[in-house]
């Protein structure tokens, strides 16, 4: 029978109460049940309920905020678009693929995207590149250092181009800071000598150059803000020994400032330097040192590490902000300091052959447009698997572990235990699979005062899967090989609650898939991660509720100046995990196999990626390791991979080829860097 306005409750719905129930509906269902009936479309359809639900399901996009802005855009349009990425990229089917090859060597050092471009920079020639994504080698620019430095009479030797370390920030800008380490204690998080090159975006033309040399070492790398390019530098002052006394007292150590420098983001001229309220405590780490600001140019966010590492190779990380023009402080002021206490670091299971190792690296995703930024771990696990099975013992000092099978799967959930047991997390003996957590700490304006900050942590459930993650050549380890090294990461998008798992396969491949996550309940927290079960009833230990729990994990990542701050964090469990596949792919498909290349010049046309015949999948091309993060770029639109791998070439083609460019792992292979896009927009 036809739908009527006295038999369809939807009808008789008041718009506002509508407009409440979308928001508990997930985001595509809310366009699936446009197609029940052309009454329940004009509802669902129209502009005030796409406004609702836009800014409900999706509030951290551009048209969301656009929205908020009040800025006239079509909301309909906008919302189906929006689900439309957030479906594909759930069921990990993207639209497009763009590819190229960066350069036939594995030599690239620093590259990254922004908008519909990407840049690189390649050695030995130490040139720079850009191209548009798509656009094919014909728009491609690139430009040679030396050429600028002689162009422009710069103060850089060649030797520093040889030495330094070279790395790229895009933004409206692109600027190439080479990075030059004189001395043993020279470092990201200590200081060092630095030069700085701002080039136009898209044509590379040369725009302004700053040197941060003697007395001066620069801190972390650069970031943009609005019109603003800043840095962060370190000033130290050697005190005088006294004179005059043989035995006098000992020479006092020097005096460490540490400034902002802002100047302009198109002609470097200096706009002010703020010093940093107790600058000379962030300027005493080692290897980290991350500095953003938000695109409001209120706050700058700085991440640092202090002290050495414990007895547990354990690295405490601090996360403070400073006030840049915020009306409640004065610029430079220290806000707030956050001690944030995950998994950096690396950790072993005890007793086992299995010699299975987890660690993580944390960075700083501060979005465009918005007020608040995440403090996000990404995480590596790595599995040695033994060719042979040998007897293995248990523990006799530990219950639990006797409790627990002797395999592989056993052994991961011992890795699971471990690293869950310092979040105030038990995982019991039957839990399958075993999970491993990491966390996001997302710092924003307090919700009923938005003139303070708050920390908001959150734990996210990371599934192991037997036949996903740890991939084992049954032939090689067969046939008396060594141990065979499974490699698995994960990065984190937190603004759509999703992540790519990166997992090698073995000989020079690797998969993709696509988690997303969402908030455990009660129930299941108290079945399955609120208690440890043990052979002996007696040594049970319970922990009674989520807030116990949750208390235990805050405890460790409260703001010293304002214990207040820190607030029970939420646990997010996996709810779906996809491999990257075709089904919905518009591009045009490679061959599933690669061919032998026959020269040099086909080296250009190589693909990054290949696609299972037999079931879709993509797989892509190289190796994935600890350092993997700055390899994969996320996006709202779609996710970037860098790879190097190797491509095969005749003998008397691979001869001819340097040293640097030929594979390690096998003969007459050339070594081969390129990029894979992966768009999940509409057609």
């Amino acid at each position: 029978m036809a739908a009527t306005s006295t038999t369809d409750p939807l009808i008789r719905l008041d718009s506002d109460i509508l407009a409440q129930i979308v928001t508990y509906l997930e985001p595509v269902d809310v366009v699936r049940l446009q197609r029940v009936s052309r009454g329940w479309m004009m509802l669902l359809g129209s502009q005030w309920i796409a406004r609702v639900a836009l800014i409900a399901h999706f509030p951290y996009t551009t048209v969301a905020l656009e929205l908020c802005n009040k800025e006239q855009i079509d909301a309909v349009l906008s919302y189906r678009r929006c689900v439309y990425r957030s479906h594909t990229r759930a069921l990990g089917c993207p639209t497009r693929i763009s590819h190229f090859v960066l350069e036939p060597t594995a030599g690239i050092l620093e590259w990254g995207t922004a908008g519909e471009y990407v840049c690189w920079v390649a050695r030995p020639s130490t040139t720079l590149y850009c191209q548009r994504i798509g656009g094919g080698p014909g728009s491609r620019v690139s430009v040679l250092f030396m050429d600028v430095i002689r162009e422009h009479n710069l103060p850089i030797s060649r030797d520093d181009i040889v030495d330094s370390l070279l790395r790229l920030q895009i933004g409206d800008v692109l600027s190439v800071t080479l990075n030059c380490y004189d001395g043993i204690d020279d470092d990201d998080g200590s200081g060092r000598r630095a030069f700085i090159l701002v080039f136009e975006l898209a044509t590379l033309r040369f725009l302004w150059f700053e040197a941060i040399q003697n007395p001066y070492k620069m801190l972390g790398e650069p970031d943009t803000a609005k019109d603003n390019f800043i840095y962060v530098r370190k000033t130290v002052t050697d005190n005088p020994a006294p004179s005059g006394q043989m035995e006098g007292p000992p020479t006092p150590p020097p005096d460490i400032e540490v400034h902002l420098m802002v100047h302009d983001i198109h002609t470097g001229r200096k706009k002010c330097e703020i010093g940093l309220q107790r600058g000379d405590e962030i300027a005493k780490g080692d290897l980290f040192f991350i500095v953003v600001s938000d695109s409001s140019f209120k706050r700058l966010v700085v991440l640092f590490e202090r002290g050495i590492p414990d007895e547990k190779a354990h690295v405490t990380v601090y996360a403070r902000v400073y006030s840049l023009s915020n009306a409640h402080a004065a610029p430079g002021r220290l806000i707030s300091e956050y001690k944030i206490s995950g998994n950096h670091s690396s950790l072993f299971p005890r007793g086992r052959q299995h010699q299975l190792r987890a660690n993580s690296s944390v960075c700083v995703d501060y979005p465009s447009r918005l007020e608040k930024f995440d403090i996000v771990e990404s995480l590596f696990v790595t599995a040695q698997i033994p060719w042979s099975e040998r007897s293995r013992t248990g523990a006799p000092s530990d219950p639990v572990e006797d409790a627990i099978p002797d395999n592989m799967e056993a052994d991961l959930l011992r890795l699971c235990r471990a690293m869950t047991g310092r979040l105030g997390l038990y995982a019991p003996i039957h839990l399958s699979p075993p999970v491993i957590p990491y966390a996001v700490w997302e710092v924003s304006g307090h919700k009923k005062n938005s003139s303070k900050l708050h920390l908001y942590p959150r734990r996210y459930l990371a599934e192991l899967s037997m036949e996903r993650d740890f991939f084992v050549d049954e032939e090689f380890t067969q046939s008396g090989g060594p141990p065979e090294f499974c490699s698995r990461f994960e990065v984190f998008l937190p603004l759509e609650e999703c992540s790519a798992i990166f997992s090698q396969r073995g000989k020079g491949i690797f998969t993709v898939d696509v988690a997303c996550y969402e908030p455990i309940n009660e129930e299941e927290y108290q079945r399955n991660f609120a208690y440890r079960a043990t052979t002996t009833p007696s040594t049970d230990w319970i922990i009674p509720t989520d807030q116990d729990a949750n208390n235990m994990f805050s405890r460790n990542n409260e703001d010293p100046d304002r214990p207040q701050a820190a607030s029970p964090s939420v646990l997010m469990k996996q709810r779906s995990r996809r491999p990257l596949n075709a089904r919905r792919l518009l591009t045009p498909i490679p061959p599933s196999s690669a061919c032998k290349l026959q020269n040099l010049e086909e080296l250009e046309h190589a693909t990054p990626y290949k696609i299972d015949p037999a079931t879709g999948e993509i797989i892509i091309k190289g190796y994935i390791n600890s350092y993997f993060l700055p390899s994969v770029q996320w996006s709202e639109k779609a996710f970037t991979i860098r790879t190097n791998w190797s491509e095969e070439l005749p003998p008397d083609v691979w001869e001819s080829l340097p040293a640097t460019d030929r594979s390690p792992r096998v003969p007459s292979r050339a070594n081969v860097t390129g990029i894979a896009v992966f768009d999940f927009s509409p057609p």
